[in-house]
């Protein structure tokens, strides 16, 4: 009887570890280190040379992002309903000024996208076939 109860709690655990992982949202798929790989202008992708890649860390709602000779914080906040993600963080490298950069985003396995408005951080894209953005692809580290 104990060992039919063990396996029981067993399968159930496992059942629950399964459905958790599931139901993993794109806030928690983000979480950990990403390296931008390539950003694509108007059709053309340009990959972004070795050594000189951009890490963005996720954490929380918060993010870094780590270059040469930059490293800067912010925070996120995302609408998976409509994949869509707003970045705050310092404005031209001043951390009095904030700037909420919005855009949209998708992930998928160990890849994420990111489209940005080529006419400024206040504007969302349409898409990723939208013509008037840059798209950033990044793979996790």
């Amino acid at each position: 009887m104990t060992r039919k109860l063990l396996g029981v709690a067993t399968v159930l655990c496992l059942l629950a570890l399964r459905s958790q992982a599931a139901e993993a949202t794109d806030k928690d798929k983000l979480q950990g280190t990403w390296i931008i790989t390539s950003a694509t202008i108007d059709g053309m992708k340009m990959d972004v040379p070795k050594g000189e890649e951009t890490l963005i860390t996720f954490k929380g709602d918060k993010f870094n992002v780590k270059e040469k000779n930059k490293d800067e914080q912010g925070t996120f906040k995302i609408d998976e309903k409509k994949k869509e993600i707003d970045l705050t963080g310092p404005k031209d490298n001043d951390p009095k000024v904030l700037e909420t950069v919005k855009a949209i985003y998708k992930v998928e396995g160990d890849t994420l996208s990111s489209a940005m408005s080529l006419k400024g951080p206040d504007e969302r894209p349409k898409g990723f076939d939208d013509k008037e953005a840059m798209i950033i692809t990044l793979k996790k580290k």
